[in-house]
């Protein structure tokens, strides 16, 4: 399996769920199909971002104004 880094995932604004294309070659031939990943946990995130060739990072609460305790915020970033 090939990365394809002309199609980063798209975030869901709504669901726990990233979509990429992924670009697989089997004998030279080139095939494209659309993964659809559900995010259960930072792990996830981490992997398909790496996947991607990008990196995450866990933002500290107390960076940011505005959120709760409950909060999880992770920045994803070339």
């Amino acid at each position: 399996m090939e990365k394809n880094k002309n199609s980063p995932p798209t975030w869901s604004d709504t669901d726990w769920e990233a979509a990429m294309t992924v670009k697989v070659i089997i004998n030279g031939k080139a095939y494209f199909y659309e993964s659809r990943e559900i995010i259960h946990s930072y792990e996830d995130i981490r992997h398909i971002a790496e996947s991607v060739g990008c990196k995450t990072e866990i933002i500290p609460l107390q960076k940011l104004d505005g959120f709760t305790n409950d909060a999880h915020i992770v920045a994803i970033y070339l």
